[in-house]
């Protein structure tokens, strides 16, 4: 499984660096308010990876019980995208208003959140 991470996990490290570095001048603020809002990316990626696998199903399966499948998922990554968005945005705001703990639980459950997904996303091919 980690092998199918590689790829996608190099690109969406380069676009965080790129983000990051690229014509601007880094401080640290800066950097961990990009840490905050790295999960959206993430589950936005595993979005992507879920609707990649169910594409290659459609052909090998029946076009209902393939659509229902492609539905469901499309509903439960919408709603942990969304859940994930607001534990970004909660964690930005505990860092802005310097409530560290309040951040570092929300950054956690986002990161968690969004393993979680990806990961499922990734195994989806052999649940369907």
């Amino acid at each position: 499984m980690l092998a199918d991470l590689a790829f996608p996990g190099t690109v969406m490290l380069l676009k965080f660096v790129s983000k990051i570095l690229i014509e601007q001048e880094v401080k640290a603020v800066d950097f961990f308010k990009a840490l905050l809002s790295f999960p959206i990316d993430i589950a936005f990626l595993s979005l992507s990876f879920g609707s990649a696998v169910l594409l290659s199903i459609l052909g090998r399966s029946s076009v209902a019980a393939a659509g229902k499948t492609l539905l469901a998922f499309v509903l439960a990554c919408l709603i942990f995208s969304l859940i994930t968005i607001m534990f970004c945005r909660k964690s930005d705001r505990a860092f802005t208003n310097e409530r560290n703990i309040a951040t570092i639980v929300f950054a956690c459950l986002g990161y968690l959140l969004s393993t979680f997904v990806l990961l499922g996303s990734i195994a989806l091919g052999a649940f369907v």
